[in-house]
């Protein structure tokens, strides 16, 4: 579902257990958090759509490459750690990240 609602220029990863990575290129924070958003709004319309015995929420975290971009693993480990946020804080929320991962 979620390959379905990137451009043909993101890419959609699977990642763990139940997470995945988007990689949208040429994307802002500002779009890159307006397209989780979308997302999050999407996978819940799917459920509500399908009927569930039991909600189904999703988090997600945001991460962005600055323009003197760390190591993939820096910026991962910054996206999981919102992602936690948004876990944290309630679910069901679209969390940027901060600066520093260990935040």
């Amino acid at each position: 579902m979620v390959s379905h609602e990137v451009r043909t220029t993101d890419t959609v990863y699977h990642y763990g257990w139940e997470e995945s990575v988007v990689l949208a290129r040429e994307t802002g924070p500002r779009e890159s958090c307006d397209l989780a958003e979308r997302l999050r709004a999407r996978i819940e319309g799917h459920v509500d759509a399908h009927g569930s015995a039991e909600p189904i929420t999703a988090s997600f975290g945001v991460s962005f490459v600055p323009p003197e971009p760390p190591d993939a693993l820096t910026i991962i480990a910054s996206a999981d750690a919102a992602l936690y946020r948004s876990k944290s804080q309630g679910r069901d929320r679209v969390t940027p990240a901060t600066a520093d991962p260990r935040d």
